[in-house]
């Protein structure tokens, strides 16, 4: 049996396409990504991970117990209180028309028997008083009574009679979120936001995504992913499929790559070869690479309900019209500012290659029309 071997002839074509990602504005991210698997079993301050914390309201209602003694600051108004004014005195000259007199004060009359030449009697003690009516030598005046002013209407004279207050009928008291309270609100919930236990206040505490990317699953889910059997109609794919996984696991170490199986590679690869060793070229005919390549919008949209979803823009397709079998590959890359994984499902038929990208990885700001990365094909 002859053996043939393909030329070494490999024409390698380098194509772009960027992707716009349209994004429905989202008010909050549910932090939902945990990225768990074997390799990180559990979550560590490495990854960064933070489970949300719902925040619960404060339900303290203010009391008597939260106010203090304030100086009452209550103004008089309608609480009964006016104020008394003393008397004003009548200001009433007597005249001749109030007859009103002064009374006179009498005086005692002052004779002295032995002293103004009264008869001695024969007992040689008591006088026979000779002093019959009193003149100016014994002083004697008679009182005189006063008479009492009948002035009695006040109109000009300017008297006022006394006023008596009436008392403030206000009582001090707490009124519970009210200014007029005579009790100063001096409660910590208000002035320092100082919450505590009775409260029922928790601070909301926003979650984060576990940031560690398993990079061993990664390549064994392309691993995994080849075919149990190689044929000629899915040789192409296989090969594609085979340099995905070879640029992946370059960039791991040797201990990562001693935690993959890489049976179903090791098999597909052995197929592959003698596929491409057992398929003849006529020798007078000259190896010809030619693709015809059509692109679907490459739209895409996030939603935390649903993820990523392209609306069935996100595909690629790579006829082969040549007549030598050529190995396509699909690398998706990010844009400056992003991070997410893109991924490729890859199916091929009658000579067409087709590629749908899966993106994974959770926006961290609201996306509109941004262009976040570009997809390259690589036919050789």
């Amino acid at each position: 049996m002859k053996d043939f071997k393909m030329p070494k002839k490999i024409l390698s074509v380098l194509l772009a396409v960027s992707m716009m990602l349209y994004c429905v504005p989202v008010p909050a991210y549910a932090v939902t990504t945990d990225n768990l698997c074997k390799h990180h079993p559990e979550h560590t301050a490495e990854c960064h991970y933070a489970e949300a914390v719902a925040g619960q309201p404060c339900i303290h209602s203010h009391s008597e117990e939260c106010y203090s003694l304030l100086d009452c600051q209550h103004t008089h108004g309608d609480c009964g209180y006016s104020e008394g004014t003393p008397e004003v005195p009548c200001g009433h000259q007597h005249d001749e028309n109030c007859g009103y007199a002064a009374g006179v004060e009498g005086k005692d009359c002052t004779h002295n028997c032995a002293e103004h030449g009264c008869t001695l009697n024969e007992d040689g003690t008591t006088y026979t008083c000779l002093h019959e009516s009193h003149d100016d030598i014994c002083g004697y005046a008679e009182a005189i009574p006063g008479q009492p002013c009948n002035h009695t209407e006040h109109t000009d004279c300017g008297y006022a009679p006394a006023v008596a207050g009436t008392p403030c009928n206000h009582v001090c008291e707490i009124k519970i979120d009210s200014a007029d309270s005579c009790y100063k609100l001096q409660c910590s919930h208000t002035e320092g936001g100082q919450h505590d236990e009775t409260c029922g206040y928790v601070a909301a505490v926003s979650g984060a995504d576990c940031e560690y990317d398993c990079r061993i699953c990664a390549v064994q889910e392309l691993v995994d992913a080849l075919p149990g059997e190689v044929t000629a109609e899915n040789a192409d794919a296989v090969a594609a499929q085979l340099s995905a996984i070879d640029t992946a696991k370059a960039d791991l170490s040797i201990e990562e790559l001693e935690q993959i199986d890489f049976t179903r590679y090791t098999a597909a690869s052995e197929a592959l070869g003698s596929i491409q060793t057992a398929t003849p070229i006529p020798e007078d005919e000259t190896s010809v690479i030619s693709v015809n390549i059509t692109w679907g919008e490459m739209n895409f949209t996030y939603t935390d309900e649903n993820g990523w979803t392209d609306n069935g823009t996100g595909w690629v397709e790579v006829k082969n019209t040549g007549n030598t079998p050529a190995i396509v590959t699909a690398k998706y890359q990010n844009n400056d500012g992003f991070n997410f994984t893109g991924t490729f499902e890859e199916t091929v038929t009658d000579n067409i290659t087709r590629f749908v990208l899966l993106l994974s990885g959770k926006p961290t700001r609201v996306l509109n029309g941004e262009l976040i990365g570009k997809v390259t094909l690589t036919i050789e």
